[in-house]
């Protein structure tokens, strides 16, 4: 069976009712709706931060005034296989990184249907 698709544009205000409960629909398909109705929106997701390995190593020992600092380079999209971690360090990062790897997904998905739902609107406002 062929699905037909109807195509709903607001040029006027006798439109509203239909393009209301369309935009409502979308919205809802898109798991946006809680975040844009009026009575007590939910907060959208915010972009998370991509763990850094040298962030969860042990504090060193006591050093002299001559303590070297060095810029961390850029995190990549995978885990780094050498990050000069401890076991228990590398354990912890792991679950960091799979924890980020969870929530940078959902923020993907949040952003793709946002402006998924942003397209329709544009479409059918005359």
């Amino acid at each position: 069976m062929a699905v037909t698709r109807t195509n709903i544009i607001l040029k006027t205000a006798e439109d509203w009712p239909k393009f209301d409960r369309a935009f409502q629909t979308k919205a809802v398909s898109y798991d946006l709706w809680d975040h844009i109705k009026e009575d007590s929106p939910k907060a959208l997701l915010v972009e998370p931060e991509m763990p850094e390995p040298e962030s969860f190593k042990a504090p060193p020992p006591e050093a002299g005034p001559a303590q070297s600092t060095r810029a961390s380079a850029p995190a990549s999209a995978t885990p780094p296989a050498s990050t000069g971690l401890n076991a228990d360090e590398s354990r912890n990062f792991q679950i960091a990184w799979n924890i980020y790897t969870v929530k940078e997904k959902a923020y993907s998905t949040q952003r793709a249907n946002i402006r998924s739902l942003t397209d329709w609107v544009l479409e059918a406002v005359a």
